[in-house]
């Protein structure tokens, strides 16, 4: 099964001219980068306003 689609895909990709090959490397990478970016982002932010007013049984502390 695995071989039957690594040959579909090696058809894809072989079908297509070099302009599109490079429009998917590049959208591939953004993707890629853009998961690395919000991953990072989501453990460096401070969430010490967003539970600013609340006691902390409300927090679940």
């Amino acid at each position: 099964m695995v071989e039957n689609q690594l040959q579909s895909l090696n058809s894809v990709w072989s079908s297509l001219d070099g302009r599109r090959r490079l429009m998917v490397v590049i959208a591939t990478l953004a993707m890629f980068a853009a998961v690395l970016f919000l991953a990072r982002g989501a453990g460096d932010k401070d969430m010490s306003l967003l539970f600013g007013g609340w006691k902390q049984v409300q927090q679940g502390m």
